[in-house]
C-alpha cells in the first residue's frame, strides 16, 4: 500500500441526517461540510472578480498569483469529486444510497 497517496485522496464522510451536505476532508486544508466548501469557493472567486476590476497591472499579477497557488483548484476539485462518490455511491444502491439525488 502506497501510504502517501492513500493519506492524500479525498475523504468524504456521510451523514445519516443530510446525505447530499458529507464532511469532505480536503488534503492540505482541513475539513468542511460540502456547503460549506462551496460558499468557501463562491466567496474566493468573488473576491478575486472584484480584485481585477481595477485593471490594473498589479492586480492581474496577484490575480495570477492566487490561481496558481492550487488552493481554489484543490477545492474546487474537492467539491467535484464529492458530487462523483455522492453519484458512485447512489448508484450502488443499498441503504447507503436513501436521500442522495441524482444530478
Amino acid at each position: 500500500m502506497n501510504y502517501h497517496r492513500e493519506y492524500n485522496k479525498l475523504k468524504m464522510v456521510l451523514e445519516a441526517s443530510d446525505p447530499m451536505n458529507p464532511d469532505v476532508s480536503v488534503p492540505g486544508l482541513g475539513t468542511y461540510d460540502l456547503v460549506t466548501l462551496k460558499a468557501n469557493v463562491r466567496r474566493q472567486l468573488q473576491q478575486l472578480t472584484d480584485m481585477v476590476a481595477d485593471d490594473s497591472p498589479r492586480v492581474w499579477r496577484n490575480a495570477h498569483s492566487v490561481l496558481n497557488d492550487q488552493v481554489i483548484q484543490t477545492k474546487i476539485q474537492a467539491v467535484v469529486q464529492t458530487h462523483d462518490d455522492l453519484q458512485a455511491t447512489r448508484r450502488q444502491g443499498g441503504l447507503g444510497s436513501r436521500g442522495i439525488n441524482k444530478e
